[in-house]
């Protein structure tokens, strides 16, 4: 009933804005009322969401909530509280994010009396600047970044599509420090993906004997390893499940096996020799460094995230699916394989690729060949030769090909479509979960000393003093990653004159050492 009458009291004083003494009246209603300790938290905490309904819908309650006073710690303490809390505190993110001018001045209370009332460009401007000022507000809040992180996947997704945590995220990323951290990053994996590429190449042509391309690997691999080191130990200071999300999320594998991997390949490249280095090693760091190199990309642009975490979207909606196509690939590998070496008299003629794969003693052959027909590699003279294989032609092209890849599509395209849609909130998880490990990396580098027992703050100090022996060891990294950019350089440069382009193009390597030389040294 308070707040019925409250919000009464502010339709009539909205329908006479151009009295200042009643808009003075309101002004004061919406400040005193925001800054009680709690008050949006204790809205937001009401058990029927039927009375929550009704109560947010009254102008008291919205213009309190887009007012800067009601923006304080709650709120992050209730994004790493249970479930419930952080339903409501997106909901909250949600209702300041859609909140527009007529929602806090047009009311059901104030109708039907006659009153008129045009709104003026001056209070258009008030609710702009005070929109900025919650959102400013709530960009300030120390650790919101990193209990948005605690928020599940579709939790953390539907806040991030919010005005406000767009605004937080905007300002985080347009900081001069997070923007040189973004660029000497791209900068340094750009160096590792070239330099592995060229110890593979000196390895196979020139016996390594070139060999400040396994250094420049080990350095920037070295690079790499400090930064998750001291990402870890930041994470794992300010939450025990922000450390639990870190080694649960794929891209965050990826990138740390991915720079074990290519310093690992590399070592047994230089010692062992290209004879005994293994290939698949060398395909499978390969490999984790272009998935490395796209983990990276989907933090700075909108439509390589959507394509990214679709991309992760669709490998979980198909995962039955494909356990279904491969039982039917290999009932069908099964059963043409029997037929064939039942029959001698069929393998007789080995003219036909079919004939050749399926009379194989090893069912991976038929196995392999069932596969490209799935993918197209199918002619319909391979299986004529008796009824029974021309019949289990048939229900297989019609089952598999037809059916089965048909559902496929149709899964692949419906669960694109849903990324599609949440882009919005696709992109701003990926870039929450980047500011996150930045600004915690940062915070472990400033550390404060709680109190004056220095016993009691043992922890605090040594994390404090391995971060900045971690950060000084990573400046003197990237002072020789330098270092060996301008070796390598001169080396290339005599090599293109030695070879050209008969045994190796190491044309192609001049300019791209050259130009990534001239941005590091400036960076």
């Amino acid at each position: 009933w308070s707040l019925q009458m409250l919000s009464f009291l502010l339709d009539r004083c909205n329908r006479k804005r151009d009295d200042y003494y009643l808009a003075t009246i309101r002004d004061t209603i919406i400040k005193n009322v925001s800054s009680i300790p709690l008050f949006c938290k204790s809205i937001l905490l009401i058990d029927s969401n039927r009375d929550l309904e009704r109560i947010t819908s009254l102008s008291i309650i919205r213009n309190s909530f887009l007012h800067k006073n009601a923006v304080g710690p709650w709120i992050v303490a209730m994004l790493n509280g249970p479930k419930y809390a952080q339903q409501r505190v997106s909901q909250y993110m949600q209702i300041i994010s859609k909140v527009t001018f007529n929602d806090l001045i047009d009311s059901k209370h104030g109708a039907g009396n006659g009153d008129s009332w045009q709104r003026s460009q001056s209070d258009i401007d008030d609710f702009t600047r005070i929109r900025r000022e919650t959102f400013e507000a709530v960009a300030d809040l120390p650790g919101i970044i990193f209990a948005l992180r605690i928020l599940s996947a579709g939790n953390l997704e539907r806040a991030a599509t919010t005005n406000v945590v767009q605004y937080l995220l905007n300002k985080k990323m347009g900081s001069l420090v997070l923007l040189y951290n973004v660029f000497f990053e791209a900068l340094v994996l750009v160096v590792l993906i070239l330099s592995f590429r060229l110890s593979v190449d000196v390895a196979v042509f020139l016996g390594g004997t070139f060999i400040s391309p396994f250094v420049l690997v080990y350095i920037t691999s070295i690079l790499f390893i400090l930064r998750d080191v001291l990402t870890i130990i930041s994470v794992g200071s300010l939450s025990r499940r922000l450390i639990y999300r870190y080694f649960c999320d794929f891209w965050d594998l990826i990138e740390l096996v991915a720079v074990i991997m290519a310093f690992s390949t590399t070592i047994t490249l230089e010692v062992q020799g290209k004879n005994n280095a293994s290939t698949v090693a060398l395909a499978f760091t390969t490999l984790l460094l272009g998935l490395k190199f796209i983990g990276f990309l989907k933090t700075i642009n909108r439509e390589l995230a959507t394509f990214v975490i679709a991309f992760s979207k669709i490998m979980k909606d198909i995962k039955w699916f494909t356990l279904l196509l491969i039982i039917a690939l290999l009932m069908f590998a099964e059963i043409v394989h029997g037929i064939y070496i039942i029959s001698p008299e069929l393998c007789d003629d080995s003219s036909t690729d079919s004939e050749t794969k399926f009379c194989n003693a090893n069912v991976l052959h038929s196995y392999l060949r069932i596969y490209s027909m799935a993918v197209g590699d199918i002619e319909l003279e391979n299986f004529t030769q008796t009824t029974l294989i021309t019949v289990a032609y048939v229900v297989f092209t019609f089952f598999i090909i037809i059916v089965l890849l048909t559902i496929l599509i149709a899964i692949v395209s419906d669960s694109y479509s849903k990324s599609v849609l949440k882009s919005d909130g696709l992109f701003g998880r990926a870039r929450v979960e980047y500011v996150a490990k930045h600004l915690a990396r940062e915070e472990l580098l400033t550390l404060e000393i709680e109190g004056k027992n220095v016993m009691e703050n043992w922890k605090i100090i040594l994390k404090r003093l391995f971060a900045r022996v971690v950060a000084i060891v990573a400046v003197c990294v990237s002072v020789l990653v330098g270092i060996f950019l301008v070796l390598i350089c001169t080396k290339l440069s005599e090599l293109k004159d030695e070879y050209g382009v008969r045994k190796q193009s190491y044309s192609f390597y001049v300019p791209c050492f050259s130009i990534l030389t001239r941005l590091f040294l400036r960076n």
